[in-house]
């Protein structure tokens, strides 16, 4: 054998034994669209054991979320087109069967701008397009794109709630 020759068979048994399951495959990254918001919650309950945690995975998952935990806290980014409710994640969350879980407060990150409905101030937010009522802070934001974050108002009482700016992201 030649030298062309012991290169060729090289080659071809190179290529025959990446053929194997899983052999010489490179997976391309799963690329997750940006969160329309993120939302954080402070509670109280069980959020130690691996059983709730895994409930609580499950309940984002099923809204396209990834939930992170952050000691008596959670973040849950919301990746779907639908509009984010406020009252009715809170409501999901306490009827869980977590032990003891109560929502103590809620707060949201999202990228949006500034417009008026009805005379009054909303915050579209860019990743649905959904408005949500400003009840202070509208003077702070513009017109233009920008990430703010939010406390929620009035998520308890079932109706639709508004929002009060805390910080402006440049």
């Amino acid at each position: 054998m030649d030298f062309r020759e012991i290169v060729a068979v090289s080659v071809v048994v190179l290529i025959a034994g990446c053929g194997g399951e899983g052999a010489g495959t490179v997976e391309a990254p799963v690329l997750r669209p940006e969160p329309v918001a993120t939302i954080h919650m402070d509670i109280t309950g069980c959020l130690s054991c691996e059983m709730c945690r895994a409930t609580m995975r499950r309940m984002a998952q099923q809204d396209g979320g990834d939930i992170r935990f952050e000691g008596d806290a959670i973040e849950i980014d919301c990746r779907g087109e639908e509009p984010l409710s406020f009252t009715e994640l809170v409501r999901r969350m306490e009827n869980s069967g977590i032990r003891n879980l109560r929502v103590l407060g809620v707060t949201f990150t999202a990228v949006g701008s500034l417009r008026e409905q009805e005379g009054r101030p909303v915050f579209v937010l860019e990743g649905n397009g959904q408005s949500l009522p400003i009840a202070e802070g509208a003077d702070r934001l513009t017109g233009e794109r920008q990430r703010a974050r939010f406390k929620v108002k009035g998520w308890r009482r079932g109706q639709d709630p508004s929002v009060e700016v805390l910080t402006i992201e440049p």
